[in-house]
């Protein structure tokens, strides 16, 4: 069993996220900066799908495709950063317009199904995302939201342009809807459902995560980071919000 990723459909364009789909195996040439180095990360894994085939078989093969893991253990904060901004409260920017999709899954559903798949000698590539229906961003964040009790106001700022202008390229799970990207949170599970993928409901992925975000495994330092670090889209939140309010005429 191979863990590889959705991003061997980079670029995302198209409307076919299917298993199926052809998945680029060579950077182009012209690729540059963060560009080239999406597509390393996404060669990297369709190469790495063909290897095992390779050296073990297509009948002895499993390839697994997952969306933005999320859940206790995180190493990134991406997820947890929806926590942290939620429980903050205040203005909090939802980007993008309010019919986009966003896509992730639980460490513990992705884990225990790949365990499934072993132990039924299962063989072949699946896409592993999540939820198992469409979730908007603004599902996504009134979900998170029911764990908590805080005051919030939702701003909703649907300008592609002005989004661009302002650097917000993505604060996963949602990405923005550049041609390269449109597709980041598209791709199909209907195989990895078929096969027995299942999914916990956001309420609990967020408990689970609150639970370990709190523990002592977690520092205070990166706590604190997640809120106001050099890197943390909280330090400009307001800002751009200020921005947004004079565009908007608001």
């Amino acid at each position: 069993m191979y863990t590889s990723s959705i991003s061997v459909y980079y670029p995302y364009t198209g409307d076919d996220f299917s298993e199926d789909r052809p998945v680029v195996t060579e950077i182009p040439a012209e690729a540059a900066g963060d560009e080239r180095y999406t597509y390393e990360y996404g060669v990297m894994k369709a190469t790495s799908e063909i290897a095992a085939i390779d050296a073990f078989g297509a009948d002895r093969v499993m390839n697994v495709r997952p969306a933005l893991i999320v859940g206790p253990g995180d190493r990134t904060d991406r997820f947890p950063y929806w926590l942290a901004r939620i429980e903050k409260g205040g203005d909090i920017i939802i980007p993008g317009r309010r019919d986009e999709v966003v896509q992730y899954i639980d460490v513990r559903d992705l884990a225990q199904w790949m365990l499934r798949l072993l132990e039924n000698k299962a063989a072949g590539t699946y896409n592993a995302s999540g939820p198992g229906f469409p979730m908007t961003t603004n599902a996504f964040v009134h979900g998170i939201h029911a764990s908590y009790n805080s005051a919030v106001n939702y701003v909703q700022i649907d300008d592609l342009d002005f989004l661009k202008n302002n650097d917000i390229i993505g604060i996963q799970p949602w990405v923005i809807q550049l041609p390269e990207y449109a597709g980041m949170s598209m791709s199909d599970n209907r195989k990895a459902i078929a096969a027995g993928l299942t999914f916990s409901p956001l309420s609990e992925t967020v408990m689970a995560t609150k639970e370990w975000w709190y523990s002592d495994v977690v520092t205070p330092e990166r706590r604190q980071n997640i809120l106001s670090g050099e890197r943390s889209f909280m330090r400009r939140e307001q800002e751009i919000l200020e921005k947004w309010k004079a565009v908007a005429g608001r």
